[in-house]
């Protein structure tokens, strides 16, 4: 091979972990910056609710209509579109002077990062060959969870020094920079004629809205408005399953879920999202009920992050050897501990409890995701694993728009005269809810995530 064509795929690894890197950020950088932005638009807890879940609810939505209009129009086409219209969202978002200019530029950075996500991913596929992707992909998640564990540290230091205005402003070089080399180094892909099932699509998009809101305002809404969205939803779902088994390239493979791994897979990864939507109350808990600085309150976020640089390739070394069961039950057990420890923080105030609570969480979570997602992905064909990656997505962050809508419910539910210990008991409400998920999760892990089986995978 020649020197230049190795530089170029590694200018390639670049364009694409830019996009990694900046949804990591993204992701960790804002809720530090929560509480100032309550504050600053004055709005409802749930209005904020509504700031996070929004990205979410857009991503689950379009995620596999990304990966099917990489392929329609080319993978470097849409990474460009994606990372631009992420740049753009950002921009909406830095200069936002209501509640509703957020929403549309989160709205916004929810589908860019749809696009976007696929279409990277397909891209380091078609440049590097088999026996260099696993390799690469460690380096390019590596490289990228520096940015995911600077997030919280980034977002408390620019809302407390200059503006919360900044954590979206700062995704303007990262964008350019994936986008410049992108164009350099990413040769047009080969399009592909395949029909793009729009109906199934907008069915799609529509329960899983209907659904959300009924999840987001199930303690605002009348009755009459819940079950109008509850049934609508639950419709919108029923006819894209009719759907999918009707036509001969639908957009949504339900037959995937006969395999039963991949089925419990998308469950457990789904309340392992869940979970993950913890980590967005914290920073609201340290500055309202500890009266941190939202630089300190990042500097302590910062501790569950850590982990995932160390972990990750533990769990995926124990996948390897045992099988994916061994790494995902020590993942849950850590975060039930975990959740245990940060509600006896707030009975008892004991600061260690605090601490390796919210380390031995983040610490649970790097156990769980790569070997969950390895193992769920692993048996599906081979020839649908497109597909597959787009629903397992599409189910992980309805999971996080789930635990937004239900962990932000069950902490409102919390009443107290004393205002000041809200945030403490909404916290120990989180908290038991969570320990429920991951006993549930630990539960599904133990029956039906096993070791890999050749034979079944190639059958499948």
């Amino acid at each position: 091979m020649k020197k230049s064509d190795i530089a170029n795929r590694w200018l390639v690894l670049i364009a694409m972990t830019s996009c990694l890197a900046m949804i990591f950020l993204d992701s960790t950088i804002l809720p530090v910056a929560l509480p100032t932005i309550q504050k600053s638009f004055g709005i409802s807890p749930l209005a904020l609710r509504w700031i996070v879940d929004i990205y979410f609810l857009c991503n689950a939505s379009f995620v596999i209509a990304g990966g099917r209009v990489a392929d329609l129009f080319g993978h470097r086409f849409l990474f460009c579109t994606g990372m631009l219209l992420f740049a753009f969202a950002s921009a909406i978002g830095g200069i936002s002077q209501n509640l509703y200019h957020l929403l549309a530029a989160r709205a916004l950075q929810g589908i860019g990062a749809a696009f976007m996500g696929p279409a990277s991913m397909a891209v380091l596929i078609d440049v590097f060959p088999l026996k260099e992707r696993g390799k690469v992909l460690g380096v390019s998640v590596s490289i990228s969870s520096i940015f995911l564990a600077l997030g919280p540290f980034i977002g408390g230091l620019l809302t407390e020094m200059i503006s919360w205005r900044w954590i979206f402003l700062v995704n303007f070089p990262i964008a350019l920079l994936g986008i410049t080399l992108a164009l350099i180094s990413v040769k047009k892909s080969v399009k592909r004629k395949e029909p793009f099932d729009a109906i199934g699509c907008f069915l799609l998009i529509f329960g899983l809205v209907c659904s959300t809101i009924f999840l987001m305002e199930i303690r605002y809404a009348s009755l009459i408005v819940l079950l109008q969205l509850f049934f609508t939803s639950l419709f919108s779902f029923i006819l894209l399953y009719k759907r999918s088994i009707r036509i001969e390239h639908p957009f949504v493979e339900f037959s995937l879920f006969r395999l039963k791994t991949f089925s419990y897979g998308t469950v457990i990864v789904l309340c392992a999202q869940f979970l993950l939507m913890n980590t967005v109350f914290w920073p609201i808990f340290f500055q309202q009920a500890l009266s941190y600085t939202p630089l300190q309150a990042g500097s302590y976020t910062i501790i569950s992050t850590l982990p995932v640089m160390v972990i990750s390739p533990i769990s995926g070394y124990l996948s390897d050897k045992k099988g994916p069961r061994v790494p995902v039950v020590i993942g849950f057990l850590s975060i039930i501990f975990a959740c245990y420890l940060i509600c006896m923080f707030c009975v008892w105030r004991f600061e260690q409890c605090l601490l390796w609570g919210v380390l031995l969480f983040g610490t649970g979570l790097a156990f769980i995701m790569t070997p969950t997602g390895t193992a769920t992905l692993s048996y599906a064909p081979d020839n649908k694993r497109g597909l597959a990656s787009g629903i397992y997505n599409t189910i992980r962050f309805t999971g996080a728009s789930i635990g937004i809508a239900t962990l932000g419910t069950a902490h409102e539910f919390v009443y107290s005269e004393d205002s000041a210990k809200i945030p403490i008991y909404g916290l120990i409400a989180d908290n038991i809810v969570s320990i429920c998920v991951a006993i549930l999760g630990l539960v599904l892990t133990w029956l039906y995530l096993k070791a890999y089986n050749k034979k079944e995978i190639l059958e499948g």
